[in-house]
């Protein structure tokens, strides 16, 4: 019977020094707390009202370009064809090419590649797309390589050009 005593009695004080440790440490961390709240921060130098009247902050007007125009286009392949087949945008306007060509289970896979090799894209099937941004101005024909008919496009980057919604 003493040894069932003594068991108790060394599992109570096993209890007791884990729950006192757990209590310090808990203690060192609120400390730590108060002193790390202690810290400054930065703050900015002035008012933010004057840091945002600042020049370089300003919304500056931007020349022969409404704001509202898209920068991007879409061309759907479709019907072993691009739609629309010539597309004229600005410089810095990205198409978007998307296979729109359902037959099949998986539907056609279709390429896009330039005469001037710019840009090619790698096969991609129904619901995939290439995109390639265009910057500066000229003409840039396209064909679909994969098949015999290589259905063909053109995509003309003239700068000045008004988007009517």
């Amino acid at each position: 019977m003493k040894s069932w005593h003594l068991t108790g009695i060394i599992i109570l004080l096993i209890i007791s020094l884990a729950l006192t440790a757990r209590l310090s440490d808990e203690r060192d961390y609120s400390k730590s707390t108060a002193q790390r709240s202690k810290i400054p921060t930065a703050q900015p130098k002035g008012d933010t009202k004057e840091i945002l009247e600042k020049d370089e902050y300003k919304e500056k007007p931007i020349e022969n370009e409404v704001l509202k125009e898209p920068r991007f286009a879409i061309v759907e392949i479709k019907d072993m064809g691009f739609v629309p087949r010539e597309l004229t945008v600005k410089p810095n306007t990205t198409i978007i090419w998307q296979n729109k060509d359902w037959t099949g289970f998986y539907g056609r896979a279709h390429m896009v590649v330039s005469s001037t090799n710019i840009f090619r894209s790698s096969k991609f099937l129904y619901n995939g797309t290439f995109n390639f941004t265009f910057i500066e101005r000229g003409t840039y024909k396209y064909i679909d390589p994969i098949y015999r008919s290589n259905p063909s496009g053109g995509i003309v980057i003239k700068p000045g050009i008004i988007y009517v919604e």
